[in-house]
């Protein structure tokens, strides 16, 4: 499925150094710096009562996720009904899923979070503009790809993601981080089916490699066989990250088209976007454990009412402030 030439625009993201205008510049270049502010500003969708947001991704929040994932099955999902590639259309009944990671959700301190705006009701909606996509997608470089993959793969691959927490010791009655470093954040790939089909749990108790349990689709255990296409970007599929067994010897789709243009357009032609449809769908959890001590979860300031509001009942309270300006959000495994 290619993309159209307004819809590849729609990928540009623009970095500002903010140092003062070069008066000599600043006259020549005004009219197009007016249309690129105005480009950005045009309306791509609306948004009601949907908060797209990251700042508790890491304990369930899918609300600036699964809208990524969404386009990415989408996109992949076409390519593959639509292809004159005589291999490719053999794989035309090979599930495809997809995996997406909270790029902006503390890595940079805590005001690197991804927040998008919502509508409070239909009759006052939330105008979803060109700009949005490049919070929801960070990467304007990557190019989204597939890869055809085992269950052992995807087994191997959801274990490497869940390398991001730290190992929680139930008995212990200290403090415990549950995410200790936000230096790799972009690792933490969360996978997402239509439907909600794929479900998995994390057991933050036990050691790096051993912490993925109850992996499924549609219902049924997945086998170390099992065969899945996963949509992805270009960076994941050609081996970054270093995840077992994906170094681009997989990769069945290289498409020129960015994540970010393909978010956009998946975004336009929805029209309307909503938690319930594109922001709900958590594909996974957590093994309950009850701790001893205090669980933490480093999050921007103030954002309690948002963990409320999405009804993640296990982010219980917010704490002190940290030297390096986060909060710690009291977590309880055992929900």
């Amino acid at each position: 499925m290619a993309i159209d030439d307004d819809q590849k625009k729609l990928s540009t993201k623009f970095n500002v150094n903010l140092i003062s205008a070069d008066p000599a510049i600043e006259p020549i270049i005004d009219t197009e710096h007016k249309a690129t502010i105005a480009y950005a500003a045009q309306p791509l969708g609306t948004t009601t009562n949907f908060e797209m947001s990251s700042f508790f991704s890491m304990v369930g929040d899918v609300g600036a996720i699964e809208i990524v994932n969404q386009a990415q099955i989408d996109y992949i999902k076409n390519f593959i009904a639509t292809t004159s590639d005589a291999t490719l259309a053999s794989y035309k009944s090979i599930p495809v899923i997809s995996c997406s990671a909270p790029f902006k959700a503390g890595r940079n301190g805590p005001t690197d979070f991804t927040d998008v705006a919502n509508g409070a009701t239909a009759a006052a909606p939330f105008a979803l503009q060109v700009r949005n996509p490049g919070d929801l997608y960070l990467y304007g470089n990557n190019n989204i790809q597939a890869v055809k993959i085992k269950g052992s793969d995807l087994k191997n691959w959801l274990e490497k993601s869940a390398s991001q927490f730290g190992q929680i010791n139930p008995s212990l009655t200290s403090e415990q981080d549950l995410v200790p470093s936000y230096s790799t954040i972009y690792n933490y790939d969360v996978f997402y089916a239509t439907n909600n089909a794929l479900q998995y749990q994390i057991d933050v108790t036990q050691p790096v490699g051993n912490r993925i349990v109850g992996l499924s689709y549609a219902g049924k255990s997945v086998a170390p066989t099992d065969d899945f296409i996963v949509a992805t970007n270009n960076y994941r599929a050609g081996g970054g990250g270093n995840f077992p067994g994906i170094d681009g010897s997989k990769t069945i789709i290289q498409s020129p088209d960015a994540n970010q243009a393909v978010v956009s357009a998946y975004v336009k032609k929805q029209g309307q976007l909503t938690t319930a449809a594109n922001g709900s769908a958590q594909s996974w959890s957590f093994v309950k454990v009850a701790t001893q001590g205090p669980v933490i979860l480093r999050s921007a300031p103030g954002k309690l009412g948002i963990a409320q509001s999405l009804g993640l009942t296990r982010v219980l309270s917010e704490g002190a402030i940290d030297a390096n300006g986060f909060s710690h959000y009291a977590i309880d495994l055992s929900k």
